[in-house]
């Protein structure tokens, strides 16, 4: 990592906005990522189908899968469960 790539990645993670997410599932393994790791949730990167994106939902933070819709012209990002079959 350069030394430009560094500074904003500090300034990201010292952003009150940034999570620090702990996966508590094994769904996530096909990813290369197993419970216990801990994902850094940065709100301004916008995310490309099939990323993992956070959803706070009652007071809990979930990690999801992002996926794409269009309509009228514009991109939404729904964000889904991810599915025991789809692991």
């Amino acid at each position: 990592m350069n030394i430009t790539a560094q500074k904003r990645f500090l300034k990201r993670f010292s952003d009150p906005d940034t999570k620090l997410v702990t996966v508590a599932t094994d769904k996530f393994k096909h990813k290369g990522i197993d419970p216990g790791d801990i994902l850094l949730a940065d709100p301004y990167t916008e995310p490309c189908p099939g990323d993992l994106a956070v959803e706070e939902e009652d007071g809990k933070l979930r990690v999801k899968v992002a996926t794409e819709k269009r309509k009228g012209g514009k991109v939404l990002w729904v964000l889904k469960e991810v599915e025991e079959d789809e692991i």
